[in-house]
């Protein structure tokens, strides 16, 4: 995403994105010198963010881009407020599939079922309470790399619900 997106975004939004559409992964803006910024100190009015550098300075704020948790399994953490945005892919020792009130980053299980299961694929469908934000999430879990592959963010349970069960839940 260049300046020029994510200008045109924040203008449309009326504040900077938590989450990458579609895919929901944390987004991560970065700055001239390779810092990360969280969305949360992005839209902190008190911080000097700018986007175009008229004196060359290298102060820390001038934001050039952003990515999202999706095109990396390193830790994605804020330089100015130390927030861990992203966990970093840890492989399982054990691959045990996940269960009801597993957690998963700030994550609770809520429900889940095999979704695909293969000689070399371990694939669940999680139905999720993520705490730190009020939404919960259904996506597909892989077991074997510990990494959520898709995932939709909904507001209320009911919703999330109704999604689980049409992507083949049951609760």
């Amino acid at each position: 995403m260049n300046r020029t997106e994510l200008m045109a975004k924040v203008a449309y939004e009326g504040e900077w994105s938590s989450y990458a559409w579609p895919g929901g992964y944390p987004l991560s803006y970065i700055t001239s010198d390779g810092g990360e910024l969280c969305p949360e100190c992005m839209n902190d009015s008190t911080n000097p963010i700018h986007f175009m550098d008229e004196d060359d300075s290298n102060d820390g704020w001038l934001v050039v881009d952003a990515y999202s948790g999706g095109e990396t399994d390193e830790e994605m953490s804020c330089d100015h407020c130390n927030k861990v945005m992203q966990e970093a892919f840890k492989e399982t020792a054990t691959d045990r599939p996940l269960l009801p009130n597993d957690r998963l980053g700030d994550t609770i299980v809520v429900a889940t079922v095999f979704y695909c299961e293969q000689k070399d694929r371990l694939e669940q469908l999680i139905l999720r309470l993520h705490q730190e934000s009020p939404y919960f999430g259904v996506g597909i879990y892989d077991v074997k790399r510990n990494l959520m592959i898709t995932e939709v963010r909904l507001l209320n349970i009911v919703d999330a619900t109704e999604e689980y069960v049409t992507s083949g839940g049951d609760v």
